[in-house]
């Protein structure tokens, strides 16, 4: 069992690396080729999210025998913070709205302020915005 989740803790270890590494090549690529705007916060989005942790638990067998391990699955909630923002194109009109990753901290924006934003002008479904 315990080669099991060390497996799977591996796994989500490669999954975490490989997302961070495309997300910071998506990011590099609109620093050199994307629109760069400034627009104005429009919400700081707190969301409460739960998450499964596993633990190992000794538990007590016969008296001279050693331990057996178990894993106890557990619920630990935790807020995470969005930052959502809107730029309208003044030659065009058009309004454009962008959410933010995924953050673990408070941002230090609040609402009404700018922030920046870098967007794919041929597909501004391609964004980021820099907190």
């Amino acid at each position: 069992m315990s080669a099991l989740i060390m497996l799977l803790f591996v796994v989500i270890i490669v999954v975490v690396i490989v997302s961070f590494f495309m997300q910071q090549q998506k990011v590099n690529w609109l620093e050199q080729n994307g629109k760069r705007v400034m627009a104005t916060v429009t919400e700081v989005e707190v969301r409460r999210e739960a998450h499964q942790v596993a633990r190992m638990q000794q538990q007590a067998t016969l008296p001279n025998a050693p331990p057996s391990t178990q894993t106890v699955w557990e619920t630990q909630w935790s807020d995470v913070y969005y930052v959502h923002a809107q730029w309208t194109d003044p030659q065009t009109g058009q309004v454009y709205n962008f959410k933010s990753d995924q953050r673990a901290f408070w941002p230090s924006i609040k609402q009404g302020e700018t922030v920046e934003v870098l967007f794919d002008p041929n597909d501004p479904s391609r964004y980021h915005i820099k907190v």
